[in-house]
């Protein structure tokens, strides 16, 4: 059966394949075909290179990128994969290579990029770069400028959620609270608003497993969230603290770079990197790393330099196996072992199955160490700041009622500093409360409930205010009689929203905050790091335990009656909160029209956690990306919605026809049924070169098939390392390291391994690439039908006549299939006689010497065409 890929109402992708394999490949393809400009976007900026395509505003995170070195991580925790793991994730990566080179999406001739071929390790690497500031690390940077500036007790002013990280809701209603009698999963992760989404529906289908779920394009499998019938499962952020910073204290001496650990002296890598930058001059920067990790701050005057330290980059592992393994999960027991191997980010699970059970538990690893290291940057010196094991997280697993998650202080309160207030949690679990009983229909009213909890701390305050100006009494009055709900068409809720800001502005100028401003600013943060070292909106988001609790010199009712009179002064008085509340993604497409969208109600304390960011705007830029129900009864009594559509492209019919829905509070069906899905397209796992043939002679037959990995390399490792093979430069390597360079080359869609044997004796290793796409096309001109080969013919103890001719009679043969293929090109090492006299012997014409960056080559060309 070929691969087939149907679409349904929405334009969502349902992939249908024989093999896990296949369906790996086929994700893969789909992917690059229906998000290829967002997932080349996020590999540029993954190696750090977006600079170079977008101008200046993308400098400050490939300098950031460039020094964590995500590819370098990436790469490590591929290693480490099992072989078969890396097989899968390879069948993705060979998909996105098949794809990418023909979507045509306007953008890539627009900003001028040839999509680049994928690494087997690439989407390891987007997914740490699409996640690293999630981890919490740069609040730490505003935790020691407050503790620097103010004194350590005014931490507690300012204890509030983590605003910059991604966050969720996520709940359970056990079967006895359900119509069905079967359990239901919903919730909506809140991410930074993308566009395109950052999620993307799937259906995945093949022999072993059937499911549907909110995968990340450019990764494997589906992480997060997904329903296969018998078992669901969905996440939110634990708000776990798993990553550190220090202090180092860096020395240069003639032998190189050298920091302070706690064992005394350590060396430090060093090294210059150059970023490119459109419109301007490249930049060089310094990339030192540590025994901790990579140097992300410089030192500034007084201020020692800052390293970062990760899971993924000191375990060298990525918890991918978990991606493939939850595919095959069948329980909730089965979706638990699958997370027993994710690092991060570090998330609540929580999942049920048909038969009534649930589990609920912490996933990833949150590194034991001092307690300072979760507040504070700390001295790479102090021998109680390293890492000694991990810290557990609680479990839960009571089916019996209800479970809410919003990111609040539960069974992650071990493992994190900032948690987000209980108002979520408790809102979800009162509305849930409130029915007896629960169908998936009637679950979308939680999902869009924006009854602000909060919005009484300051409505009382504007109440108790006396001897008001009738222009503003009349203001009082209406915020009186608003019953709290941050509803979209509420003109109340918008003068509530103005109100907070003028409160958070007229808080945030008070001269212990300016101090701390004129601090900040002399150190010379990137500002990449800006959005955790804003005062107002540190103010904002601590508003209600300030205005609750106080703050050192602030007389609170002056401030809250003068922001009130502001308010009165201002224009516009009779917008509505959806008016103002637009939603405004972060994008890489160049296009003013897609930069604001029709606002939305909810507020970031609301079930509709929608987040501006008061003082600043009232614009909304994190939002839920998307929403689900899993319903346990039925699949297809489930329901989805994204942000905005299933494709990446502004002139596509689905970019964005999912918005209105979304924005409406409203889901589309979920549909798994292949009878009511169009069939769109069958694609093949392989490109024109990877198939096999067969040639019989007169001294046996010759075959040649596609190099498989796993069963070839022992025999590739030999042939290899032997010395006669020296001109490969191979010969130092060990089996390891041999196996994972062919895995590399096997994702490359334009470079193909063969074998060939002789009476199934293989006998000849063949490597057959496209020179456009090799450093060698740079040297010569390419001709319009070049294939470049590379051949090794192995047994040297095999006398037949005419052996060599034989398996180029092959060759060329095979090549010969496809009409596109007019030249043979080689490149042997000027010093390699042997290779140099095959080629003439075989009819090869010489052509120029050139010098490539591991040898001289000399050209030789052979035409097939007649």
């Amino acid at each position: 059966m070929p691969i087939k890929i149907y679409r349904d109402k929405w334009g969502i992708p349902h992939i249908k394949a024989n093999s896990e394999l296949e369906l790996v490949f086929a994700q893969g393809y789909n992917a690059a075909i229906d998000r290829g400009w967002q997932i080349e976007v996020d590999r540029l900026r993954a190696k750090g290179v977006s600079a170079s395509v977008f101008g200046k505003k993308y400098i400050e995170w490939d300098k950031f990128a460039r020094r964590v070195k995500f590819d370098d991580i990436a790469e490590e925790c591929w290693k480490n994969l099992a072989p078969d793991n890396r097989q899968w994730v390879r069948e993705y990566v060979k998909g996105i290579n098949a794809g990418i080179r023909i979507n045509s999406n306007p953008a890539f001739s627009k900003f001028g990029i040839t999509p680049k071929q994928w690494d087997p390790w690439t989407p390891i690497s987007m997914w740490i770069s699409n996640h690293i500031l999630m981890g919490g690390f740069a609040s730490k940077i505003w935790r020691e400028e407050v503790i620097e500036c103010l004194g350590e007790e005014y931490l507690d002013y300012f204890k509030t959620e983590d605003f910059s990280r991604a966050e969720s809701n996520g709940w359970y209603i056990p079967p006895t609270r359900t119509q069905s009698g079967k359990s239901i999963l919903a919730g909506d992760p809140h991410r930074v608003v993308e566009l395109p989404c950052s999620y993307q529906q799937i259906h995945l289908s093949c022999d072993e497993y059937d499911v549907v779920g909110l995968a990340i394009p450019g990764v494997p499998g589906i992480a997060h969230f997904a329903h296969k019938s018998s078992v669901a499962w969905s996440i939110t952020n634990a708000m776990a603290d798993y990553q550190d910073l220090f202090f180092e204290k860096i020395v240069k001496k003639e032998q190189g770079y050298y920091s302070q650990g706690p064992d005394g002296e350590e060396r430090v890598e060093f090294a210059k990197e150059i970023i490119e930058v459109k419109d301007s001059d490249s930049i060089e920067i310094d990339v030192l790393t540590t025994q901790r990790g990579p140097v992300i701050i410089e030192a500034c005057h007084e201020r020692l330099p800052i390293s970062l330290k990760l899971p993924s980059s000191i375990y060298k592992v990525s918890g991918f196996e978990t991606l493939r393994s939850l595919l095959k999960a069948q329980s909730a027991d089965d979706v638990e072992r699958a997370f027993s191997d994710w690092v991060e980010p570090v998330n609540v699970l929580q999942t049920s199955d048909r038969n009534g059970q649930f589990i609920s538990r912490v996933v990833g690893r949150v590194p034991s160490r001092a307690k300072d290291n979760f507040t504070r940057i700390v001295p790479a010196w102090r021998p109680d700041t390293s890492w000694s094991g991990n810290v557990e997280g609680e479990r839960n697993n009571n089916g019996e009622g209800i479970a809410v998650m919003a990111n609040q202080r539960g069974l992650a309160a071990r493992m994190g500093t900032e948690f987000s207030a209980i108002h979520r949690a408790q809102r979800i679990s009162d509305l849930i409360e409130a029915r007896d009983s629960w169908s998936a229909d009637e679950m979308r009213k939680i999902h869009v409930d924006s009854h602000l909890t909060t919005a009484s701390i300051i409505t009382n305050m504007v109440s108790a205010l006396s001897d008001l100006p009738d222009k503003v009494a009349r203001l009082q009055t209406l915020l009186d009689r608003w019953d709290g709900n941050m509803s979209a068409s509420c003109v109340e809720a918008a003068l509530f929203a103005k109100l907070r800001a003028n409160i958070v502005r007229n808080i945030a100028s008070l001269p212990e905050l300016n101090a701390l401003l004129m601090a900040i600013e002399g150190h010379r943060y990137s500002t990449l790091f800006s959005p955790w070292l804003c005062i107002k909106s540190r103010v904002a988001f601590a508003l209600n335990t300030i205005l609750s609790a106080g703050f050192p010199n602030l007389q609170i009712e002056p401030v809250v009656r003068k922001s009130l009179v502001d308010l009165s002064l201002e224009n516009n008085l009779d917008e509505t909160w959806g008016e103002i509340h637009t939603v405004v993604p972060w994008t890489a497409y160049d296009n003013d029209n897609l930069l604001s969208w029709p606002g939305i109600g909810g507020d970031h304390d609301c079930v509709l956690s929608s987040y501006s960011l008061p003082g600043v705007t009232h614009a909304c830029w994190r939002t839920p990306s998307a929403r689900y129900i899993w319903d346990l009864e039925n699949v297809e009594s489930s329901q989805w919605v994204v942000q905005f559509g299933a494709s990446d492209d502004p002139d596509h019919r689905h970019f964005s026809d999912q918005y209105k829905i979304w924005r409406k509070g409203e889901m589309v069906p979920v549909i798994v049924s292949w009878d009511k899905l169009a069939p769109e397209s069958s694609i093949s796992t392989v490109n024109d070169l990877e198939r096999s043939a067969s040639q019989v002679t007169d001294i046996g037959t010759f075959d040649i098939e596609p190099l498989d990995v796993a069963r070839h390399i022992d025999v590739v490792y030999e042939w290899v390392t032997q010395d006669r093979a020296k001109y490969w430069g191979l010969l130092e390597y060990d089996r390891e390291r041999i196996e994972l360079i062919y895995e590399y080359l096997d994702v490359q869609f334009y470079h193909n391994a063969f074998i060939i044997s002789h009476n199934n004796q293989p006998v000849s290793l063949i490597q057959l690439y496209d020179p456009k796409h090799d450093e060698l096309g740079d040297k010569y001109r390419v001709m319009q039908g070049d294939i470049g080969l590379h051949i090794l013919i192995a047994p040297k103890d095999l006398h037949l006549p005419n052996f060599t001719e034989k398996i180029f009679s092959l060759i060329k043969h095979f090549l010969m299939y496809d009409s596109r293929n007019r030249r043979i090109v080689v490149d042997p090492d000027v010093n390699n006689a042997k290779a140099l006299n095959r080629f003439q012997r075989l009819g090869f014409s010489m052509a120029d010497k050139v010098k490539l960056s591991t040898k001289i080559a000399q050209l030789f060309y052979f035409n097939l065409t007649v």
